[in-house]
């Protein structure tokens, strides 16, 4: 081999620093690259769990938000049909109430009409009869009555009736 230029010994000390290099590297510098590399994609898998978990949690947040919206506009809904049936409801109340007091304001005013009318025809049979008397006893008082005698007590009523 001397004759290549290569020398046993110095090539078995090459050899042996090259394994003792080899040995110091695998041990000091592989192991802990590989260690971090390890640990780096480690950290990254978790990193990607990680998301994938809150996506999937996001994704289930957004279908509880939906369904608490859905949820609250259908209570919105039925509170808007609720007061709409008690607004009517209240409408019907009311209508239903100036209706009996119109008819209780239509019977007093119909009670007062009949009362009035009643009145009046108690004070014209009063009137009558008090008239009824008062040509009688002209009539008595006078003899017999003419025609022109006749005429001037029917006027003389109908003037009294006006009067009254």
């Amino acid at each position: 081999m001397d004759k290549l230029g290569v020398s046993l010994p110095w090539l078995i000390a090459q050899i042996i620093n090259f394994v003792i290099l080899l040995l110091i590297l695998q041990r000091f510098l592989y192991k802990p690259l590989l260690n971090m590399i390890e640990k780096r994609r480690s950290e990254i898998a978790n990193a990607l769990a990680n998301a994938e978990k809150v996506r999937q949690e996001a994704a289930a947040k957004q279908m509880e938000f939906e369904k608490q919206l859905e949820a609250a506009r259908r209570e919105a809904q039925e509170a808007i049909a609720r007061a709409t049936a008690q607004s009517e409801k209240v409408r019907q109340e009311i209508v239903a109430r100036a209706n009996e007091e119109a008819a209780q304001i239509k019977a007093k005013a119909m009670a007062d009409a009949d009362y009035e009318r009643r009145q009046a025809m108690v004070e014209l049979q009063a009137q009558v009869a008090e008239l009824s008397l008062a040509i009688t006893r002209k009539v008595l008082a006078g003899g017999a009555i003419n025609e022109m005698a006749h005429r001037q007590l029917v006027q003389q009523f109908l003037s009294d009736v006006e009067r009254a």
